[in-house]
């Protein structure tokens, strides 16, 4: 599983409320991946404001770069616990 994080540079105007991103990886029961950008309110990563799914890593960092001014060199791999944490929230509902 693969999870990674990073501060947002800018928002669009109808997410203004976003200060954090993660790409967090579901391994699909039929193999293969899929790759869900997490909007966070807060930088701990508590309040989530939204998702989107993407069916690739590479569609997950463009949309990061062009959305919310995102390099990909500013993204930091998130600790084993901390991706279990969002895990965990994915699977019993993102507060």
């Amino acid at each position: 599983m693969l999870s990674i994080f990073c501060p947002v540079s800018r928002c669009p105007s109808e997410m203004e409320n976003v200060a954090s991103l993660v790409i967090h990886e579901l391994k699909c029961a039929e193999g293969g991946s899929v790759y869900l950008m997490i909007r966070f309110r807060d930088l701990t990563g508590v309040l989530a404001d939204s998702d989107h799914c993407f069916l690739s890593m590479e569609e997950a960092l463009d949309e990061a770069e062009c959305s919310f001014g995102v390099s990909r060199s500013n993204w930091q791999p998130l600790s084993d616990e901390e991706a279990a944490r969002i895990d965990s929230s994915i699977h019993n509902g993102i507060g």
